[in-house]
Order: structure tokens, then sequence, then C-alpha cells
């Protein structure tokens, strides 16, 4: 699993700088108990938040943060999410549904929208 899970370079990172911060946003809760559990050997360097990157803004207000040293992006679908059937990604398997939701508290699928727009 991937995006805020980037598991490797973050656990490097982590592990490199005594007076860091990881503050993971992801909208994906597979991907966030992913991260929970790979990352968790960090304690209170780790602030993972259930959100979308567009509301990165408000959310490090909400917790404090007024400022940050540097900012990683993974904006990518993950292969978790390309070889799940069940998230709707998928080109693989013909009877997967068309979901694509990156959040699966948003209602709209892209089987739903896909109807909308024709």
């Amino acid at each position: 699993m991937e995006h805020l899970a980037v598991a490797d370079m973050l656990t490097r990172w982590l592990h490199g700088y005594q007076k860091g911060r990881l503050i993971g946003i992801d909208q994906d809760a597979d991907a966030i108990a992913n991260a929970g559990e790979r990352l968790k050997e960090f304690g209170d360097k780790i602030t993972i938040i259930r959100s979308n990157y567009a509301n990165m803004k408000e959310e490090l207000h909400r917790i404090g943060v007024e400022k940050v040293d540097g900012i990683v992006l993974d904006l990518g679908v993950s292969s978790f999410q390309l070889d799940t059937p069940e998230r709707g990604f998928t080109y693989r398997d013909e009877n997967a549904p068309l979901d694509m939701r990156m959040d699966d508290r948003q209602s709209l699928t892209a089987k739903r929208y896909r109807k909308r727009i024709q």
C-alpha cells in the first residue's frame, strides 16, 4: 500500500531527524491504517489526519501547526487500490465495481458520475 504509507522513505526520514515530526494527510482509510501500523514505532513523531490534501492548510492550522520545513506529496493511485477489485480502480477485473473513490465517505462513485453525465 502506498500514498501516506510510503514507509521506506518516511522511515528513513524519521530515523534521520531526531526533532522532526511527520504529519500525514490521506483520505484513504486503508492507507491510513497501513501507515499507522507501519510507522507506530515513531509514536508522537507521527500525526495522521484523514482528509484531502486540498485541506492541508486548514488541517495544519487545526492541530496548531503554522509553519512547516518541507512538504512531500504523493498524489497518485496506489498499487493496492489498483490490485483490490472492490476499490473500483482496476481494469483487470471486468466484474469489479466502477467506484474509484479515494475516500469511501464520499457518496459519488464513478459509476454514478458516469450515469449523471451521460
